[in-house]
């Protein structure tokens, strides 16, 4: 038997009905993004195959379990974004064989609409995520599983970084000295503690510790404007 095949009939089938209300109880909140971040870990190409609609329908959960109040529901859900951004990673930009990947991985799931006036999942995902740790108060539990997904989501998104990162300085406008801090933390952020492009567990184990000291570094200074 096809197990992910199999769950994800399931999941076909039952997500047209998930609406924010049915979420909104606790323990079948719990459930579905436990199950989500089990597939996306374990399935993530299974996922991709999906239908644009179901697909879609799939995302809109998802972006409710990352802004979610509950920490082990936004834990669970970024641990699914981590398995879907580090297959997309693996797939485009890895290897297999020592030859580069070179394949579509999320694909047309992955891309932005056609006059560039809304991003692409990832890219999306990846302001929320920074959102996130930098201005909910529920950052600190949640800055390792947060951290593994922005992780391959910088990796696939540099120009989508890159654009939040001129957001963030530019609102600082008016204080040099916090501009100056908040510009080298995004750069420690990227290349301290010889990080690399690769999505390997040495390299997240860095990266951890670069979002802790992004996260101490920054809020103060963004938050209080």
């Amino acid at each position: 038997m096809d197990v992910p095949s199999v769950v994800l009939a399931g999941l076909h089938a039952t997500i047209p009905l998930l609406t924010e209300e049915l979420l909104r109880f606790p323990k079948l909140c719990r459930q579905y993004f436990a199950l989500l971040a089990h597939m996306l870990e374990a399935y993530p190409a299974k996922v991709a195959a999906l239908d644009a609609a179901t697909f879609a329908t799939l995302m809109r959960t998802l972006e409710f379990g990352l802004t979610h109040a509950d920490v082990d529901i936004g834990r669970e859900s970024f641990a699914a974004l981590s398995g879907l951004a580090a297959f997309h990673h693996r797939e485009t930009k890895g290897s297999r064989g020592g030859n580069p990947a070179g394949n579509p991985g999320l694909a047309a799931h992955n891309a932005a609409n056609e006059d560039g006036k809304k991003d692409g999942i990832l890219a999306r995902f990846l302001k929320l995520s920074l959102n996130r740790l930098l201005f909910e108060d529920a950052s600190a539990a949640l800055a390792e599983p947060a951290a593994d997904a922005l992780l391959p989501l910088m990796l696939c998104e540099r120009e989508a970084f890159a654009a939040v990162a001129h957001e963030l300085v530019a609102s600082l406008a008016g204080d040099a000295r916090a501009q100056g801090k908040v510009g080298e933390a995004l750069r420690d952020l990227t290349a301290s503690g010889g990080l690399t492009d690769r999505v390997d567990r040495a390299n997240k184990r860095r990266f951890r510790r670069n979002v802790s000291a992004f996260v101490l570094e920054t809020r103060a200074f963004v938050r209080r404007n």
